[in-house]
């Protein structure tokens, strides 16, 4: 676990934040980062148009439900990926950017490694088990942070229920995978992930007023768990420290 103020990353509580793990689906904030980047660079935009590939629609675990051949605005990959963890609109997003998801990935690690993430790799875009796939609790906090810059993110991730209107004319429901974002003061992020091999994760964000915390928890025994670290932390950084201008007199 660790817990850190998000504008300067500044950690005020760690343990174990360095014990190289899986992380599931918190995997995909390195994903969003890029996308949100790109948008930036004004190399792509919201309203692209994405053909979502065969392999992208038949992607396991978490998904949107994506037709296969069929046309979504980038809008809509982007944020059932960040609210309904959705590995079916990830996969769609990193081939759209980089042709496969494999040229995809190969970014993922050059902008770890451009931020300073020492104990990470990754293997997929989605963070489903793969060999070969780890990060730690404090390289989480740094991506966090740096998601953090980007304050769409949050437009997307603070969102508790939506629904997504297929091309077709068919939905699917949304459900956000964060309880945090309805149940905790400021809580409007960041990631959850969950596998058999991670266990229970979350990258947990809330700001009250000016004052931004991120709470980070790898390895939680239950979903239950994860949010009870994690809400525990918040609370600390929000009881025990503040925003002051010092007097430079």
């Amino acid at each position: 676990v660790i817990l850190a103020e998000a504008d300067t990353g500044t950690v005020i509580f760690e343990k174990n934040a360095d014990e190289r793990r899986e992380a599931a689906s918190i995997t995909k904030l390195m994903t969003a980062l890029l996308v949100f980047e790109a948008l930036e660079d004004n190399d792509i935009a919201l309203t692209d148009q994405v053909t979502v590939s065969q392999r992208a629609a038949a992607m396991e675990g978490s998904q949107a439900l994506l037709d296969a051949d069929t046309v979504y605005s980038l809008e809509d990959l982007l944020r059932t990926m960040i609210m309904a963890s959705a590995n079916d609109s990830a996969v769609a997003l990193a081939e759209y950017l980089s042709g496969t998801e494999e040229n995809f990935v190969q970014r993922m690690n050059q902008r770890a490694e451009a931020l300073g993430m020492r104990d990470t790799c990754y293997v997929n875009c989605t963070g489903y088990p793969q060999e070969g796939q780890y990060t730690t609790a404090r390289d989480v906090m740094t991506l966090s942070c740096e998601v953090s810059r980007h304050p769409a993110y949050y437009t997307y991730a603070s969102v508790w229920v939506d629904t997504l209107v297929h091309p077709s004319g068919r939905t699917t429901d949304l459900t956000n995978t964060n309880r945090l974002v309805r149940f905790y003061e400021g809580a409007d992020g960041v990631k959850t992930g969950s596998t058999q091999e991670a266990g229970f994760c979350v990258s947990a964000s809330a700001k009250r007023g000016e004052l931004r915390f991120v709470a980070v928890v790898l390895g939680a025994a239950s979903s239950k768990e994860r949010f009870s670290i994690a809400t525990s932390m918040l609370d600390y950084g929000f009881d025990h420290y503040a925003y002051k201008t010092l007097d430079p007199g």
